[in-house]
């Protein structure tokens, strides 16, 4: 079997690239397996020696004048199976239908947007050329199962890419990241893993929500690493909130594990969430978790167990929460254990790999 994933747009490197490159590398192990992604795409630094890595950026999904390169790179490969990754994947997928008649097409659904009512929506989704959905959440496949897709095109595979174990020696690794960021060892550290969107990542509301605590008199810094459009809008927030001093972007952090085995609390607090893998990865290195009650998060996260949900909208909620957690150290500790016991229980790449490619096989009636 050959199969390809397809990332059309370069979106910097999120949590729905981590698990693509996750499972291309993992499908490597298994059978030929090939990357198509925009040139310059972090994911080719981490693509293994046995993924064939391809540079083409798609863009929108809208650009025809690609559609005869890539439908001669897949007849040239012999792909059998495309997995196309994000909303802009499906674009394209529609526009190469046609000319693919032998090859199989799944759609990957990684996140929580609800297809449009309209006429486009019902085409995109029910055109009789997709022959497989893959939803990373129970959330994500209510959505197309309310849209009318049948429950036999649907699958879902539970979203996982782990990173690197993180170091064992906490306040030891604490130190190092605060040196390497000018930070205050010190003081608490809360950490945000996610791409700079706004408002879907919930930046402002974390902002706002801080701001509460710094009025009320509450030590703390906090360190956002991920790159994005919204930068400036989202720095604009922090400036008008005097939170320069504890608040600081760094961009991209290829050694994220490293950063998180730092953090005295790890806090997502999007709006719209599907089965987030920066959830995971902190789990996996013993964070407490403070995030949101949105989209598939509490598919993962039960409240004061594994973590603390706020509510979506509430800046004061998320506020409160964090009052909560970084004042009462045993909660961390045991939200921290929790969270480690449920990743180690529930999620490995091996297991997503294996039921992709189970699905890939039956597509292929193999």
């Amino acid at each position: 079997m050959r199969v390809m994933q397809v990332i059309v747009s370069h979106r910097g490197w999120g949590g729905a690239d981590h698990q693509a490159c996750t499972l291309a590398n993992g499908l490597a192990e298994k059978m030929h397996s090939l990357m198509l992604a925009p040139q310059g795409h972090h994911i080719f630094t981490r693509l293994s020696a046995k993924v064939q890595g391809v540079p083409l950026t798609l863009g929108n999904g809208f650009r025809p004048q690609l559609i005869l390169p890539f439908v001669r790179l897949v007849r040239r490969e012999q792909i059998d199976i495309i997995d196309f990754h994000f909303s802009h994947g499906h674009n394209f997928a529609l526009l190469v239908r046609r000319l693919l008649p032998r090859v199989r097409f799944v759609v990957h659904r990684h996140n929580v947007y609800r297809p449009s009512r309209g006429w486009l929506g019902r085409y995109k989704f029910l055109h009789s050329g997709i022959d497989h959905y893959i939803c990373v959440s129970q959330l994500s496949e209510r959505m197309l199962l309310e849209r009318g897709v049948t429950t036999k095109k649907i699958s879902v595979v539970r979203a996982t890419a782990l990173a690197g174990d993180p170091p064992r020696d906490r306040p030891q690794q604490k130190k190092k990241i605060c040196h390497r960021y000018h930070l205050d060892p010190a003081k608490p550290l809360i950490g945000v893993v996610a791409n700079l969107i706004e408002p879907r990542k919930g930046y402002g509301k974390l902002l706002r929500a801080l701001n509460i605590i710094k009025r009320e008199g509450v030590a703390f810094q906090v360190i956002c690493c991920g790159e994005g459009d919204d930068r400036a809008v989202i720095e604009k927030i922090r400036a008008d909130l005097n939170l320069q001093q504890e608040v600081h972007f760094v961009g991209f952090v290829r050694d994220i594990a490293a950063v998180l085995g730092a953090l005295d609390v790890f806090c997502l607090p999007s709006v719209d969430e599907c089965f987030s893998v920066a959830l995971q990865e902190a789990m996996h290195a013993r964070c407490p978790i403070l995030t949101t009650d949105s989209g598939g998060t509490p598919e993962m996260i039960r409240h004061r167990y594994n973590g603390l949900l706020s509510a979506a909208a509430s800046a004061e909620e998320l506020a409160a929460n964090l009052k909560l957690i970084l004042h009462d150290q045993a909660l961390r500790a045991r939200l921290a254990a929790n969270g480690k016991t449920y990743v180690e229980q529930n999620l490995s790449a091996e297991k997503m790999v294996a039921e992709t490619a189970q699905i890939y096989r039956r597509l292929l009636g193999a």
